[in-house]
């Protein structure tokens, strides 16, 4: 995901940098919309498919318990 925007960061910039021959509010216009429009949506994309956490993962809970992945599965399905 971070990807994405650093990505759109890059394009952004160097848009900029080629819509020398536009006035300034047209180059920022043209910059913000080159950021904006793959960032919003790969955003949207994510929260339609959900970000899931590989079925292996780990998961530490902030009091410090740990979660094997049995025992994840476990919590999800109602079980314990």
């Amino acid at each position: 995901m971070s990807l994405v925007y650093l990505i759109s960061a890059v394009a952004a910039l160097i848009v900029y940098g080629l819509t020398s021959r536009f006035g300034f509010t047209a180059r920022v216009v043209i910059t913000l919309l080159v950021f904006a429009v793959p960032s919003v949506t790969a955003t949207v994309w994510v929260f339609m498919v959900g970000d899931k956490a590989p079925s292996d993962a780990v998961i530490v809970h902030p009091n410090g318990e740990r979660a094997s992945p049995s025992e994840k599965n476990d919590k999800i399905n109602g079980s314990k």
